[in-house]
């Protein structure tokens, strides 16, 4: 039986949409909800904090640099075209983050390996959709990874009493 290549696109078009969504803000924030819920003040706090850190560096990146999506997305004000920059990439920062901050955090093999493959179709997703070029997704891991280490090294425990 031949498949033919529009069902075969179409197929890793669409599994490709759905990694994305583990490197969106509904993910990161069901995923530290679910954290503080379980009573892990800790993570929750690492996790809260690279969430602020995330955007804003991205913010404050997009302000004052405007990089074209590759496939280019129209804005009518600031706030779209915030939106609509491709440098860096928001989602591989975000789940950069996640995973060092749950590699640190749980110190476990499989949590981890589990983390980074997340990351790796964050990654492939973010380019394969033409969201970003691999410059941003490079970027936007360099800085998540880099945030988190930032966090991870705070004393937050001692900070917050935990």
């Amino acid at each position: 039986m031949r498949i033919s290549k529009f069902f075969i696109q179409r197929i890793t078009n669409e599994g490709f949409k759905e990694a994305s969504f583990f490197g969106g803000l509904f993910f990161y924030i069901f995923l530290s909800a679910f954290v503080f819920a379980l009573g892990e003040r800790l993570l929750f706090l690492q996790l809260a904090l690279s969430f602020i850190l995330t955007y804003s560096a991205t913010l404050l990146i997009r302000f004052f640099y405007y990089k074209e999506r590759p496939i280019k997305e129209k804005y009518t004000n600031f706030i779209e075209r915030l939106e609509s920059s491709s440098f860096p990439s928001l989602h591989s920062m975000r789940v950069s983050a996640m995973f060092v901050i749950f590699h640190f955090y749980f110190n476990n093999f499989w949590i981890s390996t589990l983390f980074l493959t997340l990351a790796i179709a964050v990654f492939a997703s973010r380019y394969s959709l033409k969201k970003h070029f691999l410059e941003d997704i490079m970027a936007g891991a360099i800085f998540g990874v880099v945030i988190a280490f930032l966090v991870a090294s705070l004393p937050l425990a001692q900070m917050f009493g935990i």
